[in-house]
């Protein structure tokens, strides 16, 4: 029976298994939390300062096979749409050094769009991020549209995510 009851409850999502149902996290209408990170550059990045501008948001790891697949998909949409001018995109790193992550960045996937730091995984607890790859799509407003959990994305998930946050 303990067994049977395990069972169970280890295949429900974590609320319905506490019998919390109230959502935790940011939720696509609402507004993104707003945080402060320090790039690999050292430059600080606070995300209201980005407001204007369509955002994709993607917390990552090296340590991820997916996220270091999804990596030249994402390089090609920051490429492809203007480099900050028609769209933001954040590479939140956790728990990672920047000097891990600078290799990792100029000698495996060769990515130009910002990688920030979320050293003590602040951040991806605050956006309720409990797997590798999470990517949200923030409309210019500052509100999230959309919300993909895992990976590797491919250009039709992204331009799909894409799409939500753009102006029409």
């Amino acid at each position: 029976i303990i067994g049977v009851i395990w069972i169970v409850f280890s295949q429900l999502p974590p609320d319905e298994a506490t019998g919390n149902t109230a959502a935790s996290g940011p939720q696509i209408g609402l507004l993104a939390p707003n945080f402060t990170l320090i790039a690999i550059d050292g430059r600080p990045v606070t995300l209201s300062d980005l407001r204007c501008t369509p955002i994709v948001i993607n917390f990552w790891a090296t340590w991820c096979p997916p996220c270091r697949s999804e990596m030249p998909e994402l390089e090609r949409l920051w490429i492809d749409h203007g480099q900050g001018r028609d769209l933001i995109l954040l590479g939140i790193n956790q728990g990672e050094n920047a000097n891990i992550i600078e290799q990792f960045r100029t000698k495996i996937v060769n990515v130009t769009f910002p990688l920030l730091l979320d050293q003590d995984t602040q951040v991806a607890q605050q956006y309720n991020v409990q797997a590798l790859p999470t990517t949200y799509f923030i409309s210019a407003d500052g509100k999230i549209q959309d919300i993909k959990i895992g990976g590797p994305m491919d250009q039709a998930m992204l331009l799909d995510g894409l799409n939500k946050i753009r102006e029409e």
